[in-house]
């Protein structure tokens, strides 16, 4: 994120119309009701007239910093208000030693999956937003080793195991029966070129191997690289605090939306797309109502959060999705806390399995 000043001197307002934005915003904050000109005047602390404060706020509504719904209605904070707001105008609150116990805990597993489980669950918990964590596609993960297991004369089962503790069976069916040793001798020529290597490397470091053998174990390594290939639907996305944020909506503004929000929250798709904005970032991305680019989003916002490896391998994606005005001084420095716990967790798991490998 660019400094607060630079962002403040960007947004082209002077000190009192920003003090004027803080004010608005923070009212808005608490209950999300629509303020009106005396109480901003009252919040900002300014020695200013009723009519000069209602003033300033024109002029910032013509900006489009705050928008008025109704003529007699009071005004509230649109998404480049709530931009200057979180940039300039707030200060970031570390988390707990408590809430960093809480996250630690949640990443206390041998298994990159079950913490995709854990994580998500206790940071709704403590935000009361919903939470997301999306693993990346099968091709991506680093590769720990490969075994074949014999269920029938013509019926294999392979089993990858990923450095991040992650197990993909695929179930394989041969043209004739492979013996125990062959299966063997096709796990080890695999491991042997391909371990610690992602499974789309693999496929292209074992090219010209495969086209130099002969027989069945070619053919299973084939079979093998192919079952395990896959898009979107092969991602692994958990979820959490669907509930509590509905419950919470429902006695808001939002709660218009709610329908909306619904049918976003089983669009696996598209929930994927919302997350990957912010995959290559190398920080906390914070994408306001129309900003995420998803209609649905319009009165909610989106923070997410990388997590990659010692070596830059991305292992996952950290989302969470909640009202507008959602704390954003306490929930951005948890997402960056999540986001760099987690990824000396994936280390740490990835070191383990790359031991045993």
């Amino acid at each position: 994120m660019e400094s607060p000043s630079a962002s403040a001197a960007a947004s082209g307002l002077d000190g009192r119309s920003l003090q004027i934005v803080k004010a608005l915003i923070d009212e808005y904050m608490r209950d999300g009701s629509t303020v009106s000109s005396e109480r901003v005047a009252q919040a900002s602390g300014l020695q200013l007239s009723s009519s000069s404060v209602r003033g300033i706020l024109a002029r910032l509504e013509e900006q489009g910093f705050i928008r008025q719904d109704h003529v007699s209605s009071g005004r509230r904070p649109t998404a480049k208000g709530i931009r200057i707001y979180l940039s300039s105008l707030i200060q970031m609150r570390e988390p707990s030693s408590r809430v960093a116990a809480e996250l630690r805990q949640s990443m206390r597993t041998e298994a990159v999956n079950v913490m995709a489980k854990s994580v998500p669950e206790t940071l709704a918990k403590l935000t009361g937003m919903v939470a997301l964590v999306a693993l990346p596609r099968t091709e991506e993960a680093k590769i720990a080793q490969l075994q074949f297991v014999r269920l029938s004369a013509t019926r294999v089962m392979a089993v990858l195991v990923t450095r991040e503790g992650e197990v993909r069976n695929r179930l394989l069916e041969t043209d004739g029966e492979l013996s125990v040793r062959e299966l063997e001798r096709a796990a080890a020529i695999f491991n042997e070129n391909c371990a610690g290597e992602s499974l789309a490397d693999a496929k292209l470091r074992l090219g010209g191997l495969l086209a130099a053998l002969q027989g069945r174990i070619a053919g299973i390594l084939r079979q093998m690289l192919a079952k395990l290939a896959g898009g979107e639907e092969d991602r692994k996305l958990y979820l959490a605090g669907e509930d509590s944020l509905l419950a919470r909506a429902q006695l808001l503004e939002e709660a218009e939306r709610l329908d909306e929000l619904l049918r976003l929250l089983h669009h696996k798709s598209l929930l994927l797309r919302l997350l990957d904005k912010g995959r290559a970032a190398d920080d906390v991305s914070v994408f306001i109502g129309a900003e995420a680019g998803v209609p649905e989003m319009e009165e909610f916002s989106l923070v997410t959060a990388p997590c990659a490896g010692e070596d830059g391998n991305v292992i996952g994606a950290l989302g969470l999705i909640g009202p507008i005005r959602m704390k954003y001084a306490k929930i951005v420095p948890i997402m960056r806390m999540s986001s760099l716990l987690m990824k000396d967790a994936a280390r740490r798991i990835s070191s383990d399995y790359g031991k045993d490998g």
